[in-house]
């Protein structure tokens, strides 16, 4: 095998080999519900009432939180010595990753209701479309 390698008689580079942009775009959106219903198996949301409370009570604790930072970058700025000031930012910075994830699961909220809306709709084109053909069909 190695003497093949020197002699060249395998390739030393394979050459990459790239997903069209229609199917990294699908794949993305299959990964997005992915994690949605995961996200709602985890906070154990089932209905549409379920999401609509978890969605208020996430939201009044994000404002909550960014409500906090922007109180602890007041003191930052007004902070005198350098001991307080790492003592403000290691809290900001403990608040955070709260924040950031409280964002990400008001996305999933939004996303969800999005979703629920269009299926809705189609579901209820679609039950408007039989009820034409069983019209026509009696019709005829």
């Amino acid at each position: 095998m190695y003497y093949c390698y020197l002699l060249g008689v395998f390739p030393k580079k394979h050459p990459k080999q790239y997903l069209p942009y229609s199917i990294r775009k699908e794949v993305y959106k299959l990964e997005q519900t992915s994690q949605q219903v995961r996200f709602m198996h985890e906070k154990n949301i089932v209905t549409k009432e379920d999401l609509d409370s978890f969605a208020k009570n996430n939201s009044d604790e994000l404002s909550e939180l960014k409500g906090k930072r922007e109180n602890l970058w007041r003191r930052y700025h007004r902070a005198k010595t350098d001991e307080k000031k790492n003592e403000i930012l290691t809290e900001i910075n403990n608040i955070q990753p709260k924040i950031k994830e409280l964002y990400k699961y008001d996305k999933y909220c939004k996303d969800i209701n999005k979703r629920a809306e269009r299926i809705q709709n189609n579901l209820n084109n679609f039950d408007k479309d039989i009820q034409k053909e069983k019209d026509n069909s009696r019709s005829v």
